[in-house]
């Protein structure tokens, strides 16, 4: 090879295509004739080239050689972070794009609507419908809200239809907007009762007077919630008796007056004054209770790690769990018992069935218990069954939590399953810790469920 070719110089001999030849000149920043000033606190200087970014963006066209066309030598971009600008440059350069996470996806897709770049637009947002989880739901209803994106919304809000409140709403900065909160309340399908997003309302303007400085008194809240029409979207008439006598009387929000009306026809009064009544004062008349969805749970499933098995007759087992990311765990795979010489012969799917009673508990390290489950189902002989928990568990990474079983009389197997399990880029990792004299080695759980 000649001692030009060899000069570091030639770097274009190197390079097989435009896209990499590109990527090439924005990394050495040569033969550059436009310069950008990108960020406010910390302020990067970037230099560019005219014609590659006027190909691109009809805004830089504009800015560059049109009627906007400026003879300032640096750009100011203050409403973008240099790392976010970087990445902008970097797909407009290659035509390629690696995002990593939401902050990344979300700070790209405000510059790709300010450039009107709408491939960009719609590679960030598959990302971000994709990646909407509800450990990412507050991030990613930011982005929504901030750039008024609808598809984004609808997303975040089947989100927070699947599960109660108190799973995605934990923090103390987890606060809806009023549009967003009136929108959640009008949707027909959700897996939270009315008397559950009463409850939610509650909190909801009990933080809204923290705002305002001004008393959370039953009177502010009520004042808080009717300003925009929260509070006629509550189905009151959905609550019974007692749900409405508990939560909602006592939180003094509605009148002496109203509540009586609401009483009256929750205990079956079908008075059609007290019907129009309700309608008089805005309040909803709808006495249909919201339909459930299915919520979107995974499964983790343990490999058999030895072929070999063993059973036992009594409760209790137990196994710690530790998860590499934030799960919400919402049950488990375990065994049914193995068919007994009282019971015929029977194979997996055979349809013979007995009644299984067991109690599952899900404990911290301390021993505290944060869940208990009571599970009373008709299962199959020889086979396995689902124990949902009686509410899921937040399992929070690098922590190991312990699942502890109470087995009735009977003969169950267990099996020696594999000590990891990797499922949707999460590690689950399992301390089998059977609590018996003969600390026999093996597990009952065959697979984690769970949502993120």
């Amino acid at each position: 090879m000649s001692q030009w070719a060899r000069s570091k110089h030639d770097w274009q001999l190197t390079k097989c295509s435009i896209k990499d030849r590109f990527q090439e000149l924005l990394r050495l920043s040569q033969w550059t004739d436009c310069t950008f000033s990108v960020g406010e606190d910390n302020v990067e200087v970037i230099c560019c080239h005219k014609l590659v970014l006027a190909a691109s963006s009809p805004v830089f066209e504009a800015l560059f050689y049109g009627g906007l066309s400026e003879l300032k030598e640096v750009i100011r971009v203050p409403d973008v972070e240099p790392y976010v600008f970087r990445l902008f440059l970097n797909y407009i350069y290659s035509d390629s794009l690696d995002l990593q996470n939401i902050d990344e996806a979300g700070g790209l897709l405000y510059v790709s609507k300010k450039y009107i770049m709408p491939q960009l637009s719609e590679i960030c947002l598959s990302y971000l419908i994709e990646n909407t989880t509800i450990c990412t739901l507050w991030d990613v209803l930011a982005i929504a809200e901030a750039l008024n994106e609808e598809e984004l919304m609808a997303i975040c809000l089947k989100v927070m239809s699947r599960y109660s409140y108190k799973i995605w709403s934990t923090s103390s900065d987890d606060h809806l907007s009023r549009n967003t909160l009136l929108r959640l309340l009008d949707l027909r399908q959700m897996n939270m009762k009315d008397v559950d997003l009463f409850k939610y309302l509650l909190d909801w303007a009990a933080k809204e007077c923290s705002i305002e400085e001004v008393s959370p008194s039953p009177q502010n809240l009520r004042s808080c919630l009717k300003s925009f029409g929260a509070l006629e979207k509550i189905r009151f008439l959905t609550f019974t008796p007692r749900e409405f006598s508990e939560v909602v009387v006592s939180s003094g929000i509605l009148t002496k007056e109203e509540c009586n009306v609401f009483e009256s026809l929750i205990g079956g009064e079908m008075v059609e004054q007290l019907e129009l009544e309700i309608v008089r004062t805005g309040f909803s008349s709808d006495a249909e209770p919201r339909s459930s969805i299915a919520p979107l749970i995974w499964r983790c499933t343990r490999e058999i790690a030895r072929g070999d098995r063993f059973w036992i007759y009594i409760g209790p087992v137990q196994v710690g769990i530790t998860s590499s990311s934030r799960v919400l765990v919402t049950g488990f795979e375990i065994v049914t018992r193995i068919s007994t010489m009282g019971v015929p012969k029977v194979w997996p799917h055979s349809g013979y069935t007995y009644r299984e009673r067991l109690v599952a508990f899900v404990k911290d390290q301390s021993d505290n218990i944060l869940c208990k489950t009571d599970h009373d189902e008709n299962v199959e002989f020889n086979s396995h069954q689902i124990v949902t928990l009686s509410y899921p568990v937040w399992f929070e990474p690098g922590i190991k939590y312990i699942v502890h079983f109470d087995f009735p009389s009977g003969q169950y197997p267990l099996s020696h399953y594999a000590e990891t399990a990797l499922a949707k880029g999460t590690t689950f990792r399992f301390d089998d810790m059977l609590q018996r004299e003969d600390h026999c080695k093996g597990s009952f759980i065959h697979s984690i469920l769970y949502s993120y």
